[in-house]
């Protein structure tokens, strides 16, 4: 089986508080890594929670070999009120598929990459309505 991506989880420990708390440089290294890996921003969203930090929900969908890949993460002080199963339950069917996972990370398959842009279009407007 061909790999559809690659996921990284990071647990970040002993770095700089002050970088790491701010919600411009998070905001700006983000959107340079999604530029980087050649991603389709549709939406950029952020709000920082003072003095908790910041929270997100990051939707990543990707065509490879005529396969969907789609990522949904959803921060942990956000899976009150949000999960990312819920949203990728919601956006997998776009694109021909389906998936599930944890309230903080969830992951779907599709068939129909012609629809990922229909897809990252519906993303914030499901957000919205499932927060």
């Amino acid at each position: 089986m061909n790999a559809l991506g690659r996921h990284l989880l990071l647990e970040l420990f002993d770095c700089d508080s002050d970088a790491i708390n701010n919600l411009e440089t998070v905001k700006a290294v983000l959107i340079e890594a999604a530029r980087r890996a050649q991603a389709t921003i549709v939406d950029i969203v952020f709000h920082e929670f003072n003095p908790f930090g910041i929270s997100g929900v990051v939707v990543i969908a990707s065509e490879h070999n005529g396969k969907v890949a789609l990522v949904v993460s959803v921060s942990k002080d956000l899976t009150g009120r949000i999960k990312a199963g819920e949203i990728v339950k919601e956006l997998a069917p776009i694109v021909g598929g389906g998936g599930g996972g944890r309230p903080d990370f969830a992951e779907a398959g599709g068939k129909n990459p012609a629809a990922i842009g229909e897809l990252l279009e519906k993303a914030p407007d499901v957000i919205r309505r499932l927060a």
